[in-house]
């Protein structure tokens, strides 16, 4: 009628309304959160797998040190077991020549104060 043809049409900008646009974004934000909430779980199943080796070895260790001590008890009886029988065979060996002496001549002998080694001379038969 006037006479105008458009020949283009260009559209600067399309704006929802603001509750279309916080639906929009309400499904990119849950997207956002939901990968935030998967990092973080996965985090804290880290932590709790690190936690539980860190147990699993210091019990480990506990049972390691008990057993080695242990052994170490076990080692240390025989040990003086071991050094309780030597020193019995020693007093022994060192008292059988005395044995058929009379104890009256061992009693006159430790009087005199005789050295250890020439009273065992003496008491030998």
């Amino acid at each position: 009628m006037l006479g105008v043809e458009p020949l283009s049409f260009v559209v600067l900008s399309v704006k929802p309304t603001p509750e279309m646009a916080r639906a929009l974004e309400a499904e990119a934000r849950e997207g956002l959160q939901r990968e935030a909430d998967r990092a973080i779980y996965e985090r804290r199943n880290t932590a709790v797998e690190q936690e539980r080796r860190i147990k699993e070895s210091e019990l480990a260790t506990e049972v390691a040190l008990e057993e080695r001590r242990k052994s170490l008890i076990e080692l240390r009886t025989a040990n003086e077991k071991a050094e309780a029988d030597a020193r019995a065979y020693a007093l022994e060996a060192t008292l059988k020549p005395a044995q058929g002496v009379d104890w009256k001549t061992l009693l006159a002998f430790g009087a005199m104060n005789l050295s250890p080694d020439l009273l065992e001379a003496l008491t030998r038969k």
